[in-house]
């Protein structure tokens, strides 16, 4: 008996225990079966190549805004990742124009994964079987490459979520990011002076400078400046893919505010990293004196934040939030603005007011200011990294409520109080 003797539905039920690539090339064969393949009225058989993959079941998994999707056309997403995949494993560009969409699908893939309930749960297989796609040094190998404007973006959003690669560990990458946090002309009144473009959208550029120069200061005594060690495969650490995994409100507890969606109450801590003023002015001086400024935000002139002259310090300070109030967002109906206060836990003059609200794409943005005894000096303004209550937390610029030419800047990293710190070098494997 040959293949095509065989019932339909047993036909099917054969070709689902097959590899999605395979599945293709027997639709070539002959017109019966690309009918069944492609014209089947149902999407049984592309449902089931998909949960066959190792990726979470779409019908489980939450996007930025803490929802499902409310349907999933199996055939499109499963292609989709299969491209991707493809594309990713031969250190390619895919074809002529083809490189956004593939960005396009790993930035999906890893934003819309399974929620967990507490911070020990298993890890999403989303974002397992991206972190083994991406170690090879893809990311890096794109990001030298001549992009457009959404490649750029799409790429340092990717790089955002992953975290750590080779290319991050050197001396210049470490400047570079340095320069574009540093540089005053990356803050303005259009962009509100936080990591954003001008009509609202998130600078995931700006959001990835930050990220780096958040992680050397929390990888300083695991890295030098020569790249990633021979038996290290890959870094595991708070600002990267395992992190980003949503999180579900605790259903035990009765919440204190039921419409804080972003999680704001609790115990948070806030991280700023800052530099020498003196040093910061100079910089922006040579840059607006000698016109170095390129386009994309990084000046050319990077010589003052090179070496140990340029000494650059991290600060961490506990602090308990407690929302205020919600307030409706037409826009965003299922994310209202929420407003809330905060205490510094060993600086009770130190008081913080703020809010959180959605930009257009739906990420959580935080916005406080804060200061000692009632005189309010500093406001602070980023974004949730990753999904919904996540522990990766939100990454952001500070500087001074006034917003003078001559202010100081620099990056912040706000995440809960119960994300601890943990560092992880995952070996090679031995040959």
């Amino acid at each position: 008996m040959e293949l095509l003797d065989l019932p339909r539905e047993l036909v099917e039920e054969i070709l689902t225990f097959c590899h999605p690539l395979d599945v293709a090339r027997v639709a070539q064969a002959n017109r019966f079966l690309r009918s069944l393949v492609y014209d089947s009225e149902d999407s049984a058989i592309w449902r089931q190549l998909y949960l066959a993959q190792p990726l979470d079941d779409p019908r489980e998994c939450i996007d930025i805004t803490g929802q499902k999707k409310l349907s999933v056309d199996w055939k499109v997403e499963l292609q989709r990742f299969v491209r991707a995949q493809s594309v990713v494993a031969k250190k390619s560009l895919g074809r002529q124009g083809e490189l956004g969409e593939i960005l396009n699908t790993l930035v999906n893939l890893v934003m819309n994964t399974i929620p967990k309930s507490d911070p020990l749960a298993r890890i999403g297989n989303n974002l397992t079987i991206a972190q083994i796609l991406l170690h090879d040094g893809w990311i890096d190998f794109v990001k030298e490459q001549d992009l457009n404007e959404k490649e750029t973006q799409l790429v340092n959003q990717l790089h955002t979520f992953y975290g750590l690669t080779d290319n991050d560990t050197r001396a210049d990458a470490r400047v570079k990011s340095r320069s574009f946090v540093y540089n005053m002309k990356n803050y303005s009144w259009n962009n509100e002076f936080g990591p954003y473009n001008d009509d609202g959208t998130v600078n995931w550029v700006h959001v990835n400078a930050i990220r780096q120069v958040i992680s050397r200061q929390l990888l300083s005594t695991e890295l030098d400046d020569d790249g990633l060690d021979e038996e290290t495969q890959y870094t595991i650490y708070p600002l990267g893919l395992p992190y980003i995994q949503p999180m579900l409100r605790d259903e035990v507890d009765t919440e204190p505010e039921p419409s804080d969606w972003a999680g704001v109450e609790g115990e948070w801590i806030v991280s700023f990293c800052f530099c020498d003023h003196r040093i910061l002015i100079v910089f922006n001086d040579d840059i607006a004196i000698s016109f170095a400024q390129t386009t994309a935000g990084f000046p050319r002139d990077t010589s003052l934040l090179e070496g140990d002259t340029f000494q650059e310090v991290i600060r961490c300070m506990s602090v308990q939030l407690k929302v205020t109030k919600t307030e409706f967002d037409k826009d965003h109906p299922t994310q209202p603005t929420i407003y809330f206060v905060g205490v510094m836990k060993n600086l009770p003059d130190t008081v913080l007011t703020g809010k959180v609200s959605a930009t257009k794409e739906g990420y959580a943005r935080w916005q406080f200011t804060s200061g000692e005894a009632g005189n309010i000096i500093w406001s602070s303004d980023g974004v949730q990294v990753g999904g919904i209550r996540s522990e990766y937390g939100v990454l952001g610029a500070w500087t001074t409520i006034f917003h003078d030419p001559d202010d100081p800047i620099g990056p912040f990293w706000l995440r809960k109080a119960q994300s601890s710190i943990t560092v992880t070098a995952v070996p090679k494997p031995r040959a």
